[in-house]
């Protein structure tokens, strides 16, 4: 029977795996000069080159999966949001305060 210390193995279920999904390891063979960029963004983040490429990857197959779905466009929205108001109403929601030009006396 195989002994092992008490505390000395993390459990399913443990603190530390609620902050960190599954990873497996891979071998990527990638241009030398995206490793550099990938490694200077490592460093400027403060994480692990794997940090950071993972990511990178995150960000980049977001957008893939909106664009490929015909996800929305942020612009898009806006201007569907923003139609109904009048051109008064967005002076107003712009914080343009327009007063009126005449004599005030």
């Amino acid at each position: 029977m195989l002994k092992t210390k008490a505390g000395s193995r993390r459990t399913r279920g443990s603190r530390r795996e609620s902050f960190r999904p599954r990873t497996r390891r891979t071998t990527l063979t990638l241009p030398e000069p995206l490793v550099a960029q990938a490694e200077r963004l490592a460093r400027q983040r403060r994480q692990t080159l794997s940090a950071a490429v993972a990511g990178l990857m995150e960000q980049s197959l977001r957008s893939y999966r909106l664009e490929q779905h015909g996800g929305p466009n942020v612009l898009e929205s806006l201007q569907k949001a923003f139609a109904p108001f009048s051109d008064e109403e967005m002076l107003l929601l712009d914080g343009i305060v327009m007063e009126p030009v005449g004599d005030a006396e």
